[in-house]
Protein backbone atom coordinates (compact mmCIF):
# COMPACT_ATOMS: atom_id res chain seq x y z
CA UNK A 1 0.00 0.00 0.00
CA UNK A 2 1.54 3.77 -0.86
CA UNK A 3 0.17 6.90 0.63
CA UNK A 4 0.70 10.16 -0.83
CA UNK A 5 -0.56 13.45 1.12
CA UNK A 6 -1.05 17.06 -0.01
CA UNK A 7 -3.13 20.13 0.37
CA UNK A 8 -4.30 22.45 -2.76
CA UNK A 9 -6.84 24.92 -2.44
CA UNK A 10 -9.83 22.93 -2.01
CA UNK A 11 -9.01 20.64 0.94
CA UNK A 12 -6.16 18.98 2.38
CA UNK A 13 -5.89 15.27 1.03
CA UNK A 14 -4.62 11.60 1.51
CA UNK A 15 -4.15 8.92 -1.02
CA UNK A 16 -4.04 5.55 -0.15
CA UNK A 17 -3.86 3.06 -3.02
CA UNK A 18 -4.33 -1.08 -1.92
CA UNK A 19 -5.40 -3.45 -3.88
CA UNK A 20 -8.39 -4.68 -4.52
CA UNK A 21 -10.19 -7.54 -5.95
CA UNK A 22 -9.81 -8.50 -10.08
CA UNK A 23 -6.67 -6.10 -9.94
CA UNK A 24 -8.54 -3.24 -8.99
CA UNK A 25 -7.07 -0.06 -7.68
CA UNK A 26 -8.65 1.54 -4.37
CA UNK A 27 -8.65 4.68 -3.19
CA UNK A 28 -9.24 6.24 0.05
CA UNK A 29 -9.55 9.73 0.98
CA UNK A 30 -9.48 11.92 4.36
CA UNK A 31 -9.31 15.31 5.91
CA UNK A 32 -6.55 16.78 8.16
CA UNK A 33 -7.98 14.83 10.88
CA UNK A 34 -7.15 11.71 9.33
CA UNK A 35 -10.84 10.53 9.40
CA UNK A 36 -11.37 8.06 6.75
CA UNK A 37 -13.69 9.00 3.31
CA UNK A 38 -15.81 6.45 1.55
CA UNK A 39 -13.62 4.24 -0.25
CA UNK A 40 -13.89 3.53 -4.03
CA UNK A 41 -12.53 0.76 -6.04
CA UNK A 42 -12.90 -0.14 -9.73
CA UNK A 43 -11.30 -2.80 -12.33
CA UNK A 44 -7.75 -1.14 -13.85
CA UNK A 45 -9.74 -1.71 -17.51
CA UNK A 46 -11.37 -0.23 -19.59
CA UNK A 47 -14.41 1.61 -20.43
CA UNK A 48 -13.75 4.27 -17.86
CA UNK A 49 -15.79 3.94 -15.21
CA UNK A 50 -18.69 6.08 -14.26
CA UNK A 51 -16.51 7.30 -11.45
CA UNK A 52 -13.97 9.20 -13.44
CA UNK A 53 -16.41 11.66 -14.46
CA UNK A 54 -15.92 14.48 -11.83
CA UNK A 55 -12.65 13.17 -10.59
CA UNK A 56 -8.86 13.29 -11.39
CA UNK A 57 -7.11 10.32 -12.88
CA UNK A 58 -3.71 9.14 -11.07
CA UNK A 59 -1.43 8.12 -14.12
CA UNK A 60 -2.93 4.88 -15.85
CA UNK A 61 -4.84 3.08 -12.72
CA UNK A 62 -8.30 4.56 -13.45
CA UNK A 63 -9.60 4.49 -10.26
CA UNK A 64 -10.44 7.49 -8.66
CA UNK A 65 -12.39 8.92 -5.76
CA UNK A 66 -16.54 9.74 -6.06
CA UNK A 67 -16.47 11.18 -2.99
CA UNK A 68 -13.83 13.12 -1.23
CA UNK A 69 -15.83 14.12 2.29
CA UNK A 70 -18.40 15.60 0.65
CA UNK A 71 -16.64 18.32 -0.69
CA UNK A 72 -16.37 17.85 -4.20
CA UNK A 73 -15.87 21.14 -6.02
CA UNK A 74 -18.74 22.30 -7.71
CA UNK A 75 -17.29 22.57 -11.22
CA UNK A 76 -16.06 18.59 -11.06
CA UNK A 77 -19.61 17.45 -9.77
CA UNK A 78 -21.58 18.94 -12.56
CA UNK A 79 -19.34 19.22 -15.30
CA UNK A 80 -20.40 16.95 -18.68
CA UNK A 81 -18.37 15.24 -21.64
CA UNK A 82 -20.15 15.07 -24.90
CA UNK A 83 -18.70 13.59 -28.31
CA UNK A 84 -19.61 15.82 -31.47
CA UNK A 85 -19.73 13.92 -34.49
CA UNK A 86 -19.64 15.14 -38.14
CA UNK A 87 -21.05 14.40 -40.97
CA UNK A 88 -21.59 11.35 -41.75
CA UNK A 89 -23.46 10.85 -45.19
CA UNK A 90 -25.08 7.54 -44.36
CA UNK A 91 -25.99 6.05 -47.64
CA UNK A 92 -27.94 2.46 -48.80
CA UNK A 93 -25.14 -0.03 -50.04
CA UNK A 94 -24.10 0.78 -53.31
CA UNK A 95 -24.55 4.17 -53.07
CA UNK A 96 -22.76 6.29 -55.90
CA UNK A 97 -21.75 9.25 -54.08
CA UNK A 98 -22.38 8.30 -50.05
CA UNK A 99 -22.03 6.42 -47.44
CA UNK A 100 -20.51 6.66 -43.96
CA UNK A 101 -16.41 5.03 -43.83
CA UNK A 102 -17.02 1.93 -41.85
CA UNK A 103 -13.20 2.33 -40.34
CA UNK A 104 -14.46 5.63 -39.17
CA UNK A 105 -17.73 4.51 -38.15
CA UNK A 106 -16.34 1.39 -35.99
CA UNK A 107 -13.76 4.36 -33.95
CA UNK A 108 -17.08 6.52 -33.52
CA UNK A 109 -18.82 3.41 -31.82
CA UNK A 110 -15.79 2.51 -29.73
CA UNK A 111 -15.52 5.85 -28.47
CA UNK A 112 -18.79 6.07 -27.25
CA UNK A 113 -17.85 3.00 -25.42
CA UNK A 114 -14.68 4.71 -24.22
CA UNK A 115 -15.61 7.61 -23.20
CA UNK A 116 -19.82 7.09 -22.04
CA UNK A 117 -20.40 10.75 -22.95
CA UNK A 118 -23.47 12.76 -20.61
CA UNK A 119 -24.43 13.81 -24.29
CA UNK A 120 -24.13 13.16 -28.15
CA UNK A 121 -24.21 15.73 -31.21
CA UNK A 122 -24.50 15.14 -34.47
CA UNK A 123 -23.44 18.36 -36.42
CA UNK A 124 -25.58 18.00 -39.53
CA UNK A 125 -25.91 15.75 -42.80
CA UNK A 126 -26.44 12.72 -41.05
CA UNK A 127 -27.75 11.13 -44.93
CA UNK A 128 -26.17 11.43 -48.27
CA UNK A 129 -30.04 11.52 -49.29
CA UNK A 130 -29.01 11.49 -53.08
CA UNK A 131 -32.33 10.33 -53.67
CA UNK A 132 -33.67 13.95 -52.54
CA UNK A 133 -30.94 15.73 -53.89
CA UNK A 134 -31.78 18.69 -56.73
CA UNK A 135 -28.76 17.96 -58.44
CA UNK A 136 -29.06 14.97 -60.23
CA UNK A 137 -32.14 16.66 -62.25
CA UNK A 138 -29.77 19.20 -63.39
CA UNK A 139 -30.40 18.23 -66.76
CA UNK A 140 -33.41 16.26 -66.81
CA UNK A 141 -37.01 16.39 -65.48
CA UNK A 142 -37.24 14.99 -62.13
CA UNK A 143 -39.98 11.73 -62.34
CA UNK A 144 -43.03 11.78 -60.66
CA UNK A 145 -43.24 10.74 -56.63
CA UNK A 146 -44.19 7.25 -56.99
CA UNK A 147 -40.71 6.92 -59.19
CA UNK A 148 -39.09 8.62 -56.32
CA UNK A 149 -40.75 7.48 -53.48
CA UNK A 150 -38.64 3.84 -52.88
CA UNK A 151 -35.34 5.84 -53.64
CA UNK A 152 -36.11 7.48 -50.68
CA UNK A 153 -37.08 5.16 -48.91
CA UNK A 154 -33.80 3.12 -49.15
CA UNK A 155 -32.33 6.02 -48.00
CA UNK A 156 -34.61 6.43 -44.89
CA UNK A 157 -34.22 2.71 -44.30
CA UNK A 158 -30.36 2.98 -44.26
CA UNK A 159 -30.44 6.04 -42.23
CA UNK A 160 -32.60 4.89 -39.33
CA UNK A 161 -30.74 1.65 -39.25
CA UNK A 162 -27.44 3.61 -38.89
CA UNK A 163 -29.12 5.94 -36.22
CA UNK A 164 -30.84 2.77 -34.24
CA UNK A 165 -26.96 1.40 -33.81
CA UNK A 166 -26.34 4.87 -32.43
CA UNK A 167 -28.87 5.05 -30.16
CA UNK A 168 -28.32 1.21 -28.68
CA UNK A 169 -24.29 2.24 -28.02
CA UNK A 170 -25.86 5.82 -26.22
CA UNK A 171 -28.20 3.47 -24.20
CA UNK A 172 -25.98 0.85 -23.00
CA UNK A 173 -23.25 4.35 -22.12
CA UNK A 174 -26.28 6.09 -19.81
CA UNK A 175 -26.04 8.55 -22.18
CA UNK A 176 -29.01 10.90 -22.20
CA UNK A 177 -28.57 14.03 -23.83
CA UNK A 178 -28.69 13.98 -27.87
CA UNK A 179 -29.10 16.39 -30.36
CA UNK A 180 -28.86 17.07 -34.36
CA UNK A 181 -28.32 20.52 -36.07
CA UNK A 182 -29.67 19.85 -39.43
CA UNK A 183 -27.00 19.68 -42.14
CA UNK A 184 -27.67 20.77 -46.10
CA UNK A 185 -28.02 17.33 -47.34
CA UNK A 186 -31.10 16.92 -44.79
CA UNK A 187 -32.18 20.56 -46.41
CA UNK A 188 -32.76 18.50 -49.53
CA UNK A 189 -35.18 16.31 -47.81
CA UNK A 190 -37.36 19.67 -46.72
CA UNK A 191 -37.17 20.97 -49.76
CA UNK A 192 -38.85 17.42 -51.28
CA UNK A 193 -41.42 17.55 -48.93
CA UNK A 194 -42.10 21.17 -49.96
CA UNK A 195 -42.22 20.27 -53.79
CA UNK A 196 -44.71 16.85 -53.13
CA UNK A 197 -46.74 18.82 -50.56
CA UNK A 198 -45.93 15.58 -48.30
CA UNK A 199 -44.30 17.06 -45.14
CA UNK A 200 -43.84 13.48 -43.96
CA UNK A 201 -40.91 13.51 -46.13
CA UNK A 202 -38.91 16.37 -44.37
CA UNK A 203 -35.84 15.55 -42.85
CA UNK A 204 -36.97 15.29 -38.79
CA UNK A 205 -39.88 13.37 -39.86
CA UNK A 206 -38.13 10.72 -41.91
CA UNK A 207 -35.63 10.15 -39.26
CA UNK A 208 -37.59 9.94 -36.38
CA UNK A 209 -36.02 12.55 -34.17
CA UNK A 210 -39.01 13.17 -32.05
CA UNK A 211 -39.98 9.58 -31.46
CA UNK A 212 -36.23 9.24 -30.71
CA UNK A 213 -36.10 11.73 -27.87
CA UNK A 214 -33.17 13.88 -29.78
CA UNK A 215 -32.93 17.56 -29.75
CA UNK A 216 -33.52 18.89 -33.24
CA UNK A 217 -31.79 22.23 -34.88
CA UNK A 218 -33.02 24.11 -38.03
CA UNK A 219 -30.20 23.90 -40.50
CA UNK A 220 -28.76 27.33 -39.69
CA UNK A 221 -29.21 27.32 -36.05
CA UNK A 222 -26.84 27.02 -32.99
CA UNK A 223 -27.09 24.40 -30.82
CA UNK A 224 -24.99 25.08 -27.58
CA UNK A 225 -23.23 22.60 -24.83
CA UNK A 226 -22.00 25.29 -22.03
CA UNK A 227 -20.62 28.56 -24.16
CA UNK A 228 -19.55 26.36 -27.39
CA UNK A 229 -22.01 26.89 -30.28
CA UNK A 230 -22.65 24.21 -32.74
CA UNK A 231 -24.03 23.78 -35.98
CA UNK A 232 -23.85 22.30 -39.04
CA UNK A 233 -21.48 24.88 -40.63
CA UNK A 234 -21.45 27.36 -43.93
CA UNK A 235 -21.87 30.28 -42.41
CA UNK A 236 -18.30 31.52 -43.71
CA UNK A 237 -16.86 29.51 -46.79
CA UNK A 238 -13.54 29.87 -48.76
CA UNK A 239 -10.11 29.43 -47.41
CA UNK A 240 -9.41 29.59 -43.75
CA UNK A 241 -13.41 29.59 -42.99
CA UNK A 242 -12.84 28.88 -39.11
CA UNK A 243 -10.88 32.35 -38.68
CA UNK A 244 -13.55 33.70 -40.69
CA UNK A 245 -15.99 31.78 -38.38
CA UNK A 246 -14.68 32.89 -35.06
CA UNK A 247 -14.55 36.52 -36.39
CA UNK A 248 -17.68 36.32 -37.47
CA UNK A 249 -19.28 35.27 -34.77
CA UNK A 250 -17.19 36.53 -32.10
CA UNK A 251 -17.97 33.39 -30.33
CA UNK A 252 -16.65 29.80 -29.97
CA UNK A 253 -18.46 27.52 -32.38
CA UNK A 254 -17.98 23.50 -33.93
CA UNK A 255 -19.06 22.65 -37.05
CA UNK A 256 -18.71 20.29 -39.90
CA UNK A 257 -19.60 20.64 -43.77
CA UNK A 258 -16.51 21.33 -45.13
CA UNK A 259 -15.04 18.06 -44.22
CA UNK A 260 -11.74 19.05 -43.35
CA UNK A 261 -10.43 19.67 -39.72
CA UNK A 262 -9.16 23.37 -39.18
CA UNK A 263 -8.97 25.26 -35.80
CA UNK A 264 -8.25 29.09 -35.08
CA UNK A 265 -8.55 31.40 -32.04
CA UNK A 266 -8.63 35.07 -31.57
CA UNK A 267 -8.52 37.10 -28.52
CA UNK A 268 -11.80 39.57 -27.72
CA UNK A 269 -12.18 42.06 -25.08
CA UNK A 270 -14.67 39.72 -24.07
CA UNK A 271 -12.34 37.24 -24.06
CA UNK A 272 -10.97 33.99 -25.84
CA UNK A 273 -13.05 32.64 -27.95
CA UNK A 274 -12.39 29.57 -30.92
CA UNK A 275 -13.72 27.59 -33.64
CA UNK A 276 -13.01 24.04 -34.60
CA UNK A 277 -14.29 22.29 -37.96
CA UNK A 278 -13.93 18.90 -37.22
CA UNK A 279 -14.13 16.72 -40.39
CA UNK A 280 -16.20 14.05 -41.35
CA UNK A 281 -16.93 10.39 -41.19
CA UNK A 282 -18.01 9.45 -44.67
CA UNK A 283 -16.10 8.11 -47.60
CA UNK A 284 -13.69 10.48 -48.88
CA UNK A 285 -14.08 9.06 -52.62
CA UNK A 286 -16.61 10.99 -54.17
CA UNK A 287 -17.70 10.60 -57.85
CA UNK A 288 -18.84 14.35 -58.13
CA UNK A 289 -14.78 15.06 -57.57
CA UNK A 290 -13.90 13.67 -60.89
CA UNK A 291 -10.91 12.42 -59.12
CA UNK A 292 -9.50 15.42 -57.53
CA UNK A 293 -7.50 15.08 -54.18
CA UNK A 294 -9.34 16.77 -51.13
CA UNK A 295 -8.00 18.14 -47.69
CA UNK A 296 -11.00 15.92 -45.99
CA UNK A 297 -9.97 14.11 -43.20
CA UNK A 298 -11.59 11.77 -40.28
CA UNK A 299 -12.31 13.38 -37.06
CA UNK A 300 -14.65 13.90 -34.59
CA UNK A 301 -15.42 15.62 -31.29
CA UNK A 302 -14.52 15.35 -27.44
CA UNK A 303 -15.71 18.30 -25.44
CA UNK A 304 -15.57 18.51 -21.58
CA UNK A 305 -18.09 21.27 -20.16
CA UNK A 306 -17.38 22.78 -16.75
CA UNK A 307 -19.84 24.17 -14.52
CA UNK A 308 -19.81 27.72 -15.61
CA UNK A 309 -20.14 26.38 -19.01
CA UNK A 310 -16.02 26.66 -19.85
CA UNK A 311 -14.90 23.89 -22.20
CA UNK A 312 -12.04 22.24 -23.51
CA UNK A 313 -12.05 20.47 -26.99
CA UNK A 314 -10.24 17.62 -28.29
CA UNK A 315 -9.93 17.14 -31.39
CA UNK A 316 -10.18 12.92 -32.60
CA UNK A 317 -8.19 12.47 -35.68
CA UNK A 318 -8.90 9.05 -37.52
CA UNK A 319 -6.01 7.85 -40.12
CA UNK A 320 -6.24 4.69 -41.92
CA UNK A 321 -8.56 3.44 -38.93
CA UNK A 322 -7.13 4.34 -36.31
CA UNK A 323 -6.74 6.99 -33.45
CA UNK A 324 -5.51 7.81 -30.16
CA UNK A 325 -8.14 8.67 -27.26
CA UNK A 326 -7.27 8.97 -23.41
CA UNK A 327 -4.03 7.99 -23.92
CA UNK A 328 -5.08 4.58 -25.52
CA UNK A 329 -4.77 3.21 -29.39
CA UNK A 330 -8.14 2.51 -30.51
CA UNK A 331 -8.14 0.54 -34.45
CA UNK A 332 -11.37 0.32 -36.40
CA UNK A 333 -12.72 -3.45 -36.07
Amino acid sequence: MSIERGRDDERVWQREDVSGVDGSVCEGWGDERGERADTVCVPDVWPVPDVWKGGVVWGSALAVSDTILGDVPESEVKSETWIVCPDTHVAPVGSVEGGIDPRADSVLKQAIRIVRPDGFVHIGDVGEWESASHWQWTKRKRPPFEFMKPLIMADVRAVNKWLDEIDRELDKAGTTKRMVTEGNHEVWCDNFAIEEARPEFGAKALMRIKERGWEWHEHGEFAKIGKLNLTHGGHFTGLHHAYKTVLGLSASCMYGHFHNVESAHVMHLGGAHGAWAIGCLCKMRKKFLGGKPTSWSHAFGIVHVEANGQFHVEVVDIFDGVAYMYGRRVEAK
